[in-house]
């Protein structure tokens, strides 16, 4: 689970968090990634701007609750790269 507060947002945090990640799983020999994201998150669309392809959305189990969630993926991480 990744949050950053609003306070923080839109100061490149985020995507220096998400490559640092993308950089230690290629490293393990992972290019393909998968992130679940709450639907009523107004911050998923963090991961349309670094081309997250949307999956598709359902329900997640989040805090003891089925809550509506979207998955978005990465079919290889030099797309994400290439938003960054």
């Amino acid at each position: 689970t990744l949050y950053v507060r609003s306070r923080f947002q839109r100061r490149g945090i985020g995507t220096r968090l998400v490559m640092d990640l993308v950089e230690r799983m290629n490293r393990l020999g992972v290019f393909t990634v998968k992130v679940q994201v709450l639907r009523d998150n107004p911050s998923r669309r963090f991961y349309e701007r670094i081309n997250g392809t949307l999956l598709n959305c359902g329900r997640i189990r989040f805090a003891g609750t089925e809550v509506p969630a979207c998955t978005y993926g990465w079919i290889d991480t030099d797309l994400i790269r290439m938003a960054a």
